[in-house]
């Protein structure tokens, strides 16, 4: 499998309806707009280079706007256990509610 992070540049401007076109694309895993400069990061997965030229092709025929590839070499979920149960923890403890670990 691939992996790629996806950088469609925002220049500061709302993306529109590109936030839903891109988002229907087989491929993309999932998408974060930025706040500030309005940049997409997309995480994407393919099986092969030929579906990951397919959506750059797709990308491209939908913006204008630069577009940057950058393959991942490698990526972990383990740090998000850790965050969801200290996120639990304190919202637990903010509403009085013990949780069990």
């Amino acid at each position: 499998m691939i992996k790629v992070l996806v950088v469609v540049k925002g220049e500061g401007r709302s993306p529109g309806p590109l936030l839903e076109q891109i988002s229907a694309l087989p491929g993309v895993l999932s998408m974060t707009e930025t706040a500030t400069n309005r940049d997409l990061v997309l995480l994407t997965l393919f099986r092969d280079s030929l579906e990951e030229e397919a959506l750059r092709a797709r990308i491209e025929e939908l913006t204008d706007r630069p577009v940057h590839w950058e393959h991942v070499r490698s990526s972990t979920r383990s740090p998000s256990l850790a965050t969801w149960k200290n996120l639990a923890r304190r919202q637990g403890a903010a509403e009085g509610i013990s949780l069990i670990t």
